[in-house]
């Protein structure tokens, strides 16, 4: 049975009736792997299923793509998207002009911004250190210890969320070797808990291998992060496979590099340590920047992240 599908995540009516249909053409073809839809539609499985997620309007040549992926007609869709794309621009301008006045707030208002997932850096430079602990003065003569987790949550969001990241427990129980996509683990809290770079010959960089943890799955994956050099090799093969040494347990996704995120399979975190792993390949190039690199025949990148406990 398949896993339920996620709320709509759009502000805009239009654009929230505009991925419901979108949803149901998938469903009526079978509710096929965003994988398998990525070989059709020439985009990745990453760029569909963020289609279909509500929160932003896809291109219109994605749109169509993700149609004829499912086997549908594409007629129509363009003009219905010219529709939805006007309306998404006005409630951006109306939302625009009812929060121009933000700045004028008070300055005792404290503004908290609490991310929903933890942002991955631009190039990951291992693990960060906490920053120093913080002095909290408190004046008054009394004041409940209520009011303190109260001040202390609202000036510390991120210790909240790492503490609940850090439970153990899994409210999923999720398949070994499944994709993340696919089952909606990697929405909601999910954080990066390993991270290796990957080079070609000449120390040319192609991007970065990272291993992600989503506890309320149970469950980590690897997913490799492209850099702007691997547009300079066409035809680019990607490989990312997750290992569990404690039993040898393995599972391993190939696919044309397709310009974007790539995700690997999932293996659950309550049996030992996961590290992941990617393999770039791609044709020498004959032309261009990159035709200087040594070596002949092939390209080739791999890199390997340090075996993860769950945090």
């Amino acid at each position: 049975m398949g896993r339920r599908p996620q709320p709509v995540d759009a502000e805009v009516t239009e654009l929230a009736e505009f991925v419901a249909d979108l949803r149901a053409l998938r469903a009526q073809a079978g509710n096929p792997p965003y994988r398998s839809m990525a070989v059709k539609a020439r985009y990745s499985a990453s760029t569909l299923s963020e289609a279909a997620s509500g929160r932003r309007l896809a291109t219109l040549p994605v749109v169509l793509a993700y149609v004829a992926a499912c086997g549908a007609e594409t007629e129509g869709w363009p003009e219905r998207w010219r529709q939805v794309a006007a309306a998404v621009h006005a409630h951006r301008e109306g939302t625009q002009a009812e929060t121009s006045p933000a700045a004028d707030r008070s300055e005792s208002t404290p503004l908290v911004d609490v991310p929903a997932t933890l942002a991955v850096p631009a190039a990951p430079q291992g693990h960060g250190k906490r920053g120093a602990t913080q002095l909290i003065m408190v004046g008054g003569a009394l004041l409940s210890a209520v009011s303190i987790i109260t001040a202390w949550r609202l000036l510390f969001p991120g210790s909240a969320d790492h503490t609940s990241a850090a439970s153990p427990r899994s409210t999923r129980t999720i398949a070994e070797g499944s994709d993340p996509q696919d089952t909606g683990c990697d929405k909601g809290e999910v954080m990066t808990v390993a991270s290796a770079n990957l080079y070609a010959p000449d120390r040319f960089f192609v991007g970065y291998i990272l291993l992600r943890y989503a506890p309320a799955c149970g469950a980590m994956w690897p997913r490799f992060q492209p850099a702007t050099g691997m547009a300079q090799l066409d035809g680019a093969q990607v490989t990312v496979w997750i290992t569990r040494p404690a039993d040898g347990r393995a599972s391993r996704y190939d696919t044309p590099y397709l310009g974007d995120l790539v995700y690997g399979n999932m293996l659950r975190t309550s049996y030992g340590c996961l590290e992941g792993a990617t393999t770039v390949t791609a044709p020498h190039p004959t032309a261009g920047p990159t035709a200087a690199l040594p070596g002949k025949g092939r390209i080739f990148a791999h890199a390997e992240t340090q075996c993860v406990h769950r945090p």
